[in-house]
């Protein structure tokens, strides 16, 4: 059965991670095993299921020691057989030592009729959870739904975990489940683990089952497929949390996949963006065309944009609107856009979407390159395509593909529906042409399943995580494009940089196409968009940027003053959304910036709708001293430095409008401690600060800065009361990249 594993194919695997207390129990009478979480059975398991062998007889099952790349583990085989004599074998691999279970369902023979006709259904089904609790509203359930994965309006899914449990969300727009219990003790993740293209979960009401296997629509299976799933379970005192389950899950996938979170310039430095929601999109008011509006955009406003970006404007479209060419039209750029690249000299994000059966490039219609073509759409099927595509894309600036509507082009298409490989060979080819040329690649409209993908794909480093930025404006979703938080902790656990999307820095801007929009929030816009540590893109008309309020974003040159970690919501918030109680009554949301052994806390507080009081462990911050000291931006005073309360500190209830920015630091002798730059919404970025020193009667701080800049270093003495508040000015120049500000002496060379 060995070299089975190493053939391509569905692989189940149930990591059980991050305690020794979680466990898999096997009954060799029967072929079943369970899940245990801190030694409490959460998964009971049932028998394998494959739809075209119909019922399966347990007929013995074998243990055996053997290792792998993850160590040492000890193999119960199990053989199953159908009435017609077929066989298929259930593999669970225990790895004591991590706490890890593989569980491998493997299908030797080739199935031709596997398809149960339906996408939201799964043709094969192991391993197989009866979903129980001991009582009602003992475990709650989270489950990523929809587009952007799940950052849509009909998007995250949330609810009890128990006997009572009527759906679980599953199919093609399904993404992880994950289970916790009410205390935030325990939680445990399960999703697909290989061949994300064409697995799914699903719930079935009638054996009240959480199954896993093969995307219903699939026509035909290999032999030798091997399914493969993954559950990770977090116990109490290892990390028992969502967002550290979610994390630790996270990390295992991207180990298993060699998947390296990179940042090119579009995650590292400001950048203009025209997508829906922006001033230019489909319009250009008041110039002729998109080169004049753009150049007008870089040469108006004194801001450092690193890179713009290009919406389905630009290229042509023809029938349903798919893509026939993708080259700019002379409506957009009259003189092309190699010519506008010049002009401009930045970097260039470009969008794209489905298709069309008539593209220009596909042989069916004159062109010279492999398409599968299917109704009113057509998919690549070339390498040599996307290897032309893209290097001809260089010519103009390309650095960042935009892969929109990518659900439609999927779904939309029955035979990526059908065939077993097809899905995969399409983004794969995507990807392989966009490494050879350097470039990377951002998702959009994706489901869960692209985002688990992509762990296969070096190149795709960025992903949408909320719906157009259009529909807040004509609100239409009630500022879903704020609330990321679930979104972007799915897209951080798979190595990708979360976007929320363009915003306007300025509330009206008259002629613009949406009629009555209007941007109450757009200091919140930024701050999201900043903290996410994703893109942070502005799309105001040319001459109506509010620049003071975009620089608190970047650095002079627009390096991204972003924290080290997405924003995500606290643990607790995740029990309110699922059991409606032990939560906050609004968005909570934490993250953090490291420098060096210091480490700053930053907690987004909007739409809370009581007060709530922040504990210590909502943010991971270590309980006990060293003591921290709190302050706001970007409205900060001296009058805000305080204390972080030994029970918790109080949130006061707010709306988006009066949102609360808060960060924590130590001061670990109860003496000085660095505020940093509080006019930034981040003030102390490890963009900006390389290191901290925290001393028992002075404290200092190395920073960088480009020529020109000139940096306000605040500190505290939190010895007094209240904390005693002091800056010191730092001036960087064409010799000074690098300074130290230091207090008491007040001095910064």
């Amino acid at each position: 059965l060995m070299p089975m594993l190493a053939l391509a194919g569905l692989q189940l695997l149930l990591l059980l991670g991050g305690s020794l207390a979680a466990i898999v129990e096997c009954d060799k009478s029967t072929g079943l095993c369970d899940v245990y979480v801190d030694g409490e059975l959460w998964l009971p398991g049932q028998a394998p299921w494959v739809y075209s062998l119909g019922p399966m007889t347990f007929r013995g099952m074998t243990v055996v020691q053997s290792h792998d790349v993850f160590g040492a583990f000890t193999r119960y085989s199990g053989s199953w057989r159908s009435a017609q004599g077929q066989q298929v074998t259930t593999l669970v691999d225990d790895y004591a030592t991590l706490s890890m279970a593989v569980f491998s369902l493997i299908i030797p023979q080739r199935l031709a009729n596997a398809s149960v006709g339906d996408k939201e259904r799964v043709s094969t089904a192991f391993p197989r959870f009866t979903v129980q609790a001991p009582q009602p509203g003992f475990r709650g359930y989270l489950v990523s739904y929809n587009q952007m994965l799940g950052g849509m309006a009909d998007g995250t899914k949330y609810g009890t975990w128990d006997n009572d449990t009527a759906a679980l969300p599953g199919g093609t727009m399904a993404g992880p489940v994950v289970v916790f219990d009410s205390q935030s003790n325990n939680c445990l993740i399960a999703s697909p683990f290989s061949e994300f293209m064409v697995t799914s979960q699903l719930f079935n009401a009638s054996t009240r089952t959480l199954d896993f296997g093969l995307l219903g629509t699939i026509e035909e299976v290999p032999a030798n497929t091997v399914l493969q799933s993954i559950v990770y379970v977090a116990s109490e005192g290892q990390g028992g949390a969502v967002n550290e389950a979610m994390a630790g899950w996270g990390s295992v996938l991207r180990k298993k996949y060699g998947k390296q979170a990179t940042r090119d310039v579009s995650l590292t430095h400001l950048g203009y963006y025209t997508d829906n929601g922006a001033f230019y999109y489909y319009d250009t008011y008041p110039f002729s065309d998109y080169s004049e509006a753009l150049l007008a955009v870089q040469a108006h406003q004194p801001l450092p944009y690193a890179y713009v970006q290009l919406d389905s404007y630009w290229y042509f479209k023809g029938p349903h609107n798919g893509v026939v060419n993708w080259t700019a039209t002379p409506e957009a750029f009259p003189q092309g856009l190699v010519d506008f690249h010049q002009k401009l000299g930045l970097p260039i994000v470009a969008h794209n979407r489905y298709w069309s059966s008539a593209t220009t490039y596909a042989k069916q219609n004159g062109g010279k390159y492999t398409f599968l073509v299917d109704g009113n759409l057509a998919m690549p099927l070339d390498l040599t395509f996307w290897r032309d595509l893209f290097a001809e894309a260089k010519r103009w600036g390309l650095v960042v593909y935009e892969q929109d509507w990518l659900h439609n082009e999927w779904e939309s298409f029955p035979p990526a529906l059908k065939n077993f490989t097809l899905a995969k060979t399409w983004l794969s080819q995507m990807n392989q042409a966009a490494t050879e040329q350097g470039l990377n690649i951002q998702y959009c409209m994706a489901y869960p399943r692209f985002g688990l993908a992509s762990l296969q794909f070096n190149a795709v480093n960025q992903i949408r995580v909320s719906d157009d930025y259009a529909t807040d404006l004509t609100r239409r979703n009630h500022f879903i494009n704020l609330q990321i938080g679930p979104s972007a902790m799915l897209a951080a656990a798979l190595g990708l940089a979360p976007s929320k999307d363009v915003f306007w820095s300025t509330p009206l801007q008259p002629h613009n196409k949406y009629g009555v929009a209007m941007e109450p929030y757009p200091e919140l816009e930024a701050v999201v968009s900043l903290f996410s540590t994703g893109p942070v893109a502005p799309g105001d008309r040319y001459d109506l940027v509010n620049v003071t309020l975009v620089l608190r974003t970047c650095r002079k040159d627009g390096l991204l003053l972003a924290p080290d970690r997405t924003l995500t919501p606290i643990n607790r918030w995740f029990l309110q959304q699922s059991l409606g109680k032990g939560g906050p009554q609004g968005n909570v949301y934490f993250t953090w910036s490291s420098i060096g052994d210091v480490r700053v806390y930053h907690v987004l507080v909007l739409n809370l709708q009581e007060s709530f009081t922040l504990l210590p462990t909502d943010v991971t911050l270590p309980e006990g001293p060293p003591p921290q000291a709190v302050f706001s931006t970007p409205s900060f005073t001296d009058t805000t430095v305080r204390l972080f309360p030994s029970g918790g500190l109080p949130l006061q209830s707010c709306s988006q409008k009066n949102f609360q920015l808060l960060h924590i630091v130590p001061s670990p002798y109860q003496k000085w401690t660095l505020l940093g730059e509080t006019d930034k919404y981040n003030p102390l970025s490890p963009k900006r600060f390389t290191s901290v020193t925290l001393a028992a009667t002075s404290a200092s701080a190395q920073l960088t800065g480009v020529p020109g800049e000139t940096v306000s270093v605040y500190f505290a003495d939190v010895s007094s009361t209240p904390p005693h508040v002091t800056s010191v000015v730092c001036q960087f120049d064409a010799q000074h990249s690098s300074r130290t500000a230091t207090m008491p002496a007040g001095t910064c060379v």
